[in-house]
């Protein structure tokens, strides 16, 4: 048994918990890189993370119910895992807007480590829910690198702008702006010098903290609305 094995098959380790912890402490280190923020940086990163986000709309909009139902048309007809594609997409976007060579490296190696558990995991438990009707879809269409051609096989489902309420990708959409918004600023500001060496470190704090309350709200919302449908 592998180390990925062990680590998906221990009873305390949860891969979705373990990417927001690092989630959030990559956040942190890139915000202490905000000084190599440039708007050639942006001008490079933002339109990786528009696709990624783009991919991600797609997806979710072709996804009937996850995990109960195959999602086999859209992006699925081409490759397994298009949301993590997107996620991908958005995180090489946002460490290419800091320029960080470091951290870029680190998240290019530490990506498909902490992915390929979590695309693991999942796919060993829609084979169980699934059986048959995922293995061909499983033999069929890779996990990562799209096929050329769709696939067709199976049930394809229509995309559906009201799935994303569904999914509450209103809520990335919306985390995605500010978060531009609050980067764009704060480098305007780190540029210009209208800040000094301790106030611009107050500033990534703050805008760390904010991200964290508009973070923590929508969570609220969603767990609320969820036990309201209960």
């Amino acid at each position: 048994m592998n180390l990925m094995e062990r680590l998906r098959t221990y009873p305390r380790f949860q891969f979705k918990k373990f990417r927001i912890l690092l989630a959030w402490v990559g956040g942190i280190l890139l915000m202490f890189s905000a000084k190599q923020m440039t708007d050639t940086s942006f001008r490079i990163g933002v339109p990786f993370i528009c696709l990624g986000e783009l991919i991600r709309i797609w997806s979710l909009g072709c996804m009937a119910r996850k995990g109960v139902k195959l999602a086999a048309g859209g992006p699925y007809a081409f490759v397994r895992n298009p949301l993590y594609i997107g996620n991908l997409l958005i995180g090489l976007g946002t460490v290419l807007v800091f320029q960080n060579r470091w951290l870029l490296l680190i998240f290019l190696i530490g990506f498909p480590i902490v992915y390929s558990g979590t695309v693991r995991k999942e796919e060993s438990d829609l084979e169980q829910r699934l059986g048959d009707e995922f293995r061909r879809y499983k033999d069929n269409v890779p996990r990562f690198l799209p096929r050329l051609t769709p696939y067709q096989s199976g049930e394809k489902e229509p995309f559906l702008w009201s799935r994303l309420i569904q999914h509450h990708e209103y809520i990335t959409i919306a985390a995605i702006l500010l978060c531009l918004m609050g980067l764009y600023i704060l480098k305007t500001f780190v540029t210009h010098q209208v800040f000094g060496p301790g106030q611009w470190v107050s500033s990534v704090i703050a805008l760390l903290l904010a991200s964290y309350l508009v973070i923590d709200r929508a969570k609220r919302i969603k767990r609320t609305r969820g036990q309201a449908r209960v």
